[in-house]
């Protein structure tokens, strides 16, 4: 597709603009913290971890944000 240059400068931007967001959450959420994703469907709860899509990767990866042990 010959964008090679522009992939490679998305990815770069994205990344300094994660960096940014983890240092502007590690001054407002304590590192003893813990952050859950969970989904309630009718009369079940669903608990989600780093590899299930909601945002876990982006979260627990990326941030750098800690789940609880049960996740």
């Amino acid at each position: 597709m010959n964008k090679e240059q522009q992939a490679v400068k998305w990815v770069a931007d994205f990344n300094q603009k994660l960096e940014a967001k983890k240092a502007e959450l590690t001054d407002l959420i304590a590192a003893h913290r813990k952050v859950a994703i969970i989904e309630i469907a009718g009369k079940e709860l669903y608990l989600y971890g780093s590899s299930y899509g909601r945002g876990g990767e982006i979260l627990y990866n990326g941030l750098g944000l800690h789940a609880p042990d049960l996740v």
